[in-house]
């Protein structure tokens, strides 16, 4: 990596490249907006951002954390409430701009057509700007929650030597249904099916690198998140337009309507013939009881009726939106975490030589024809989102 001054991390401040200046921040984290290109505190977001650090500090974890501002009811960024992740809460203990500083173009594009942008491991020159704006954590408060952020990692470290990855028992072969096993060659890291690791001639199926699986789910992820068009958004639209469309043409549950209609009808006119002393108590009871059962499992049924694969859909859709719109900066590497909340389980398809990853309604797709990976879709099971 190339660092100005040969140091990990310089400043703008005692470098004065011209060209960092020219960086303007064109996102805002929770905590913070956007006043004429520049970030000012927000206060009762900042408030929030103290006490996270602070619990920390204290001994809680960042699950912890996430699930007393999610009981609590804490509003996330832009206002909306809802669950709070230990992914959110582990980006804002380590994000540098709350202590008042920036990291300058982690990212990079190139310069040659489709201009692809690529995360900075060196190919390009990164700085670090300290003292950018006004800082909602003091320094010393900044650094304390680094050091123990770096402690407990290499904690969680420790306790995971024992070949237990993020794709560990998520990858099934298309072919015999084994699950792939990881393997390390000549310094590469690949899955293989298990059946075919032991002999090949027993499953026709295929090595996968890790990198490439990473990398799609990445950028996928990110073009969902960061793209121009409203993915995810459409397909909402479609699915809820689908839903309405199941329910009109569902005549099945229109005749259930009816039949509750009659019911309540016939409810009231017991009322009448109960209040005019035309039906004994016991008889109304004993007739309310069988018409109110009747409701009851009408009701039930109308609603399996109405209910499809299409609803079950919608609310997964839904789901993977509030998840990956929770990310405020497209990602740079992996994240692990993130792909175990999405991902439960990836087949891999021989016919068309790719893997995919799957969360019940979800799946990305990796081709083996090119060197990179070439397409990474999440799905839906009659939709399909793909990145080219």
């Amino acid at each position: 990596m190339r660092i100005k001054e040969n140091a990990e991390r310089s400043t703008a401040n005692a470098t004065g490249q011209p060209h960092i200046a020219d960086h303007k921040t064109s996102n805002a984290p929770y905590g913070f907006r956007l006043t004429e290109k520049k970030l000012t505190i927000y206060e009762p977001e900042a408030e929030v951002i103290r006490r996270v650090f602070a619990m920390y500090l204290a001994g809680h974890s960042t699950s912890e954390i996430a699930k007393i501002l999610t009981n609590e009811q804490v509003p996330r960024k832009g206002g909306s409430v809802g669950p709070w992740r230990s992914t959110k809460i582990a980006y804002m203990l380590g994000n540098e701009r709350y202590a008042g500083d920036c990291f300058y173009q982690k990212t990079f594009r190139d310069n040659t057509v489709p201009f692809k942008q690529s995360v900075n491991r060196g190919q390009e020159d990164r700085y670090y700007a300290k003292d950018t704006h006004e800082a909602i954590i003091d320094r010393n408060t900044f650094d304390q929650v680094q050091n123990l952020l770096s402690k407990r990692h290499e904690q969680f470290c420790r306790t995971t030597e024992q070949n237990i990855y993020p794709l560990t028992s998520r990858i099934h072969c298309a072919e015999c249904g084994s699950i792939y096993r990881r393997k390390v060659t000549n310094g590469c890291i690949k899955w293989v099916c298990a059946k075919h690791k032991e002999d090949k001639a027993s499953c026709n199926s295929n090595y996968y690198s890790e990198e490439r699986i990473t990398d799609g789910f990445t950028a996928t992820v990110n073009k969902l998140r960061f793209g121009s068009e409203d993915i995810l958004g459409v397909v909402i639209a479609k699915l809820e337009s689908a839903c309405l469309i199941h329910k009109r043409n569902n005549q099945e549950a229109t005749q259930m309507s009816q039949s509750i209609a009659d019911l309540n009808s016939k409810i009231v006119m017991l009322e009448q013939l109960r209040n005019k002393g035309y039906l004994a108590p016991e008889v109304y009871q004993s007739q309310l009881r069988e018409i109110n059962n009747k409701l009851s499992e009408l009701k039930s049924n109308r609603q399996n009726a109405f209910e499809s694969k299409i609803l079950e859909t919608l609310e997964e859709v839904r789901k993977l939106k509030s998840l990956i719109f929770e990310i405020e900066e497209p990602l740079e590497t992996f994240d692990d975490k993130l792909f175990l909340s999405i991902v439960k389980k990836a087949i891999s398809s021989l016919p068309v030589r790719s893997v995919s990853c799957a969360s019940s309604t979800r799946t990305g797709s990796f081709s083996k024809r090119q060197r990179k990976p070439s397409r990474m879709s999440v799905t839906t099971p009659k939709t399909s989102l793909s990145k080219s």
